[in-house]
Formats: structure tokens, sequence, C-alpha cells
């Protein structure tokens, strides 16, 4: 499959909001946080559509969002304003990652055949290629390097792109699709985790395929695209991250499995069951499953487990952590059915305390969650955006 590059269209709506002008949002009676104050710094419901990726930049000023229509907003959190953008008219899903300073972005927008990913700072200076099938996209934090996989369907081969400084490498696997890759914090290394073609739906009228036939698993490259090693798991791999400072690969399969290999080896150092979708940085792994939620310090060992707050089980927006270990989860509260149940997004400190939850009425198994750095700043996706900052 070849890629081209493209001139990028763009349209975009210009808006101001002022912080402060709301009043500050009250906490859940039962929270032990009860009595932190916050103020809604933003809430947006213009986009008509529902958040399907959010980040906080490094920096802490920008927030990007994508949404289920095309739609992407773009918002300085210091000086108050924000924009909405299209591209090339295009609807569907949208991920999207903000580069450390934030001005810049890396998108993902489209589904099935009409795909397209790129960077852009939503002016002048961008890139973009089509993707058809792609599935995941991650980068460097200067969005410097830029991997994107696909999971194309019919039991065909996927791919890994990976662009550096506008140049091109095309991976084609052999045995399997991807739904999960990582860029390492320094771009030499990529993860990605396969799934065989025995998890793949065959075309209808065709016979079965053979479930012995596919690779499941994680696969390491550099971005050169020279493969380094495998990693065989049992189920396909949802989720992986390279944690290149401690020198390991993290990865989730679809069984609820998360593992630990050895970024040079790829061999196992820990693994632990019912632990579905993680955020991880270089001190603490936050994960998510229907049964629990807990935090890991970057070893495996437990720090923390709920079986009160489990996880909505949705995707890896669902949750993220900061470098202190705080952690922010979209959580079903009590031991019955998610679609019968109470559902927050809740704060806990590096304890596990929860210091502060917001009730979340929506039908959208994908609320997403961020938080910045310093955990002064947050924000909750559903059919409206909502950003929160302590005061």
């Amino acid at each position: 499959m070849q890629k081209s590059r493209m001139i990028l269209a763009f349209s975009v709506l210009i808006g101001i909001f002022i912080f402060g002008c709301q009043q500050p949002s009250q906490n859940t009676p039962n929270t032990p946080a009860a009595t932190q104050n916050k103020n809604i710094i933003l809430s947006d419901s213009d986009t008509g559509g529902f958040v399907r990726s959010v980040s906080i930049a490094e920096n802490g000023k920008w927030l990007v969002a994508g949404f289920n229509n095309g739609k992407i907003l773009h918002a300085d959190l210091i000086a108050g304003t924000k924009t909405y953008n299209t591209i090339d008219n295009l609807t569907g899903q949208v991920a999207v990652r903000p580069a450390a300073g934030g001005k810049t972005v890396a998108f993902k927008i489209g589904d099935g055949s009409r795909v397209i990913a790129g960077v852009t700072d939503f002016k002048n200076d961008s890139w973009a290629g089509k993707f058809p099938a792609a599935f995941d996209m991650d980068t460097t934090p200067d969005l410097s390097v830029v991997a994107i996989v696909t999971l194309p369907p019919y039991n065909k081969n996927g791919e890994l792109f990976i662009e550096t400084n506008k140049k091109e490498k095309d991976v084609r696997f052999s045995d399997s699709g991807a739904q999960a890759v990582s860029v390492s914090g320094s771009g030499k290394f990529i993860a990605v985790g396969n799934e065989g073609f025995d998890a793949l739906q065959p075309r209808e009228g065709r016979p079965p395929v053979d479930k012995k036939w596919g690779f499941n698993g994680v696969s390491l490259y550099d971005k050169k695209g020279q493969l380094h090693w495998k990693y065989k798991t049992a189920s396909p791999v949802d989720e992986v991250k390279v944690i290149e400072e401690r020198s390991i690969v993290l990865a989730m399969t679809d069984a609820s499995n998360l593992i630990a290999l050895n970024l040079k080896t790829g061999k196992k150092i820990w693994s632990h069951e019912n632990a579905a979708w993680f955020a991880a940085n270089d001190k603490y792994i936050l994960s998510g499953s229907n049964e629990n939620a807990a935090l890991f310090d970057i070893n495996g060992e437990l720090i923390w487990k709920s079986s009160t707050y489990t996880a909505v089980v949705g995707g890896p927006c669902n949750l993220a952590l900061t470098e202190d270990g705080i952690s922010i989860i979209y959580t079903s509260l009590g031991n019955v059915p998610a679609d019968q149940s109470k559902k927050e997004v809740v704060i806990f400190d590096k304890s596990g305390k929860v210091v502060w939850s917001e009730d979340i009425n929506t039908i959208d198994m994908m609320t997403c969650v961020a938080i910045s750095v310093d955990g002064k700043t947050w924000a909750v996706g559903t059919e409206k955006l909502e950003v929160f900052r302590a005061i």
C-alpha cells in the first residue's frame, strides 16, 4: 500500500472562553475530598459529537480533543482561546496528540478506507497521508517520529508506517494485523501490538480461518523499520507502551493480562492478570479492568487496588496518570453490570485515596480523561468537554 502526502484543507472557527466565569462544581457528597475546590475553566458542547481523545500538553498550556464527527478542538488554557478545526471535511473518529509545546498536533481522522493521519499546526506547517485501515498512532513528545499501524479486514496483512523528519518507512507484517503502537521517548524504538488472523472476522461466505494461524503478540522495531524481536502471546495485544528509561515494554492482551518485557531481549519480566487498559510512565502503571482499578510501581509491585471503583473498560482514553502517581479513571461504582451502575470520573492520590469525583451521565462507554503533568488541571470528555483546575 502506497501512502501519498497531501495538502490539507482546514476549516477553522475561533472562540474565546473566560476563566472563572463559572461557579466551582461540587464534589460528590461521599467523596473524601468533598471540600476540595476547583473551577471549570472550559465547558464545550458545541461540536455535536462525542469526545474520542483528549490530551493536555506537557507545558500545561494547551489542550487538544478529537471528536467522533471529525472535529478537533485546540484550546489555549492560559489565554482562554479555542479553535475548532476540521481537515479535508472528513468525518469519523479523531485521535489527537499535542507536541510537548502544544501548538503542533498529530492527528488521525476517519474510519475504514478513508483515514488521513499527519502533523499540523492548523496553519501552514503540515503533512499528511492516506492510511486505509489505520487503527492506532503514537509519536515522540516533539512529534518528530510518528508511527501508524493498520488492521485491515478479511485476514489481510497489516502495516507499520514510520515517519521521521518527513521521510517514510513502510513495514508490512507477514502474519498479522496490528491494533496498538508505541514510540519511545527518543524515537529509537517502536513497539507494535499484533493481532493474528485467528482473531479477525473472515469474509462472509468463506470458511473459518485456522485458529493457529497468525501472530498474536508484541513486535519491537527501530525507527528504520528493522525488527529486533517478537514475543508471542496467547491472545491479541490491545495496548503497548515503551518505557525506554526503564528498558521495558508493557503490553496488555485482550485476555486482560498485563505483561512487562525486557526492551533489549523481549523476554518476560513479570505479568499480572485482570489488568486491562493501562497508563504508564517511568515510575508508575495505572490499570483498570471490570474487576478493579490498581496502581503498580514500574517493577510491577502493587501500590493500591480498588474493587469498589472498577474501570469502565472502553479504551485507553478512559484513564490517565501523572509522574507523581495521581490517577484519573472513568469508573463504574458497585458490583453490578456496567450498563446499570453509577458511573463517575474519579481522581486518586498516590495512596489510592479518592480526592475528587464527578458523576457521569452518558450512554457512551468511551468517556475520555486527561490530566496535566502537575495534576492541577484535568479534562473529562463525553458529549461535552469539561476542563477543571484546582484552586
